[in-house]
């Protein structure tokens, strides 16, 4: 409950595919999420997430730059 109330206090979270992505799916702000192989089945079901599948990309959230990151969320 905690990090989902604190999610709805920010203007956007970037995440990646772990518990916190699905409790900040509670908020009702705009979260990004990074997956390194996304899956539908575990993908929250809101709304309010934009999945960045890096599977797609041909890379691994390790290999993401901050420049990268920002790029998506900007276009998002």
């Amino acid at each position: 409950m905690l990090v989902t109330a604190l999610g709805s206090l920010t203007k956007f979270n970037i995440t990646i595919d772990n518990g916190i992505s699905h409790m900040l799916s509670f908020s009702d702000n705009k979260n990004y999420i990074f997956y390194n192989n996304s899956s539908k089945k575990f993908q929250p079901l809101n709304n309010n997430s934009v999945i960045y599948d890096c599977s797609l990309k041909s890379t691994s959230i390790d290999k993401l730059s901050s420049e990268k990151i920002i790029e998506f969320v900007e276009k998002n």
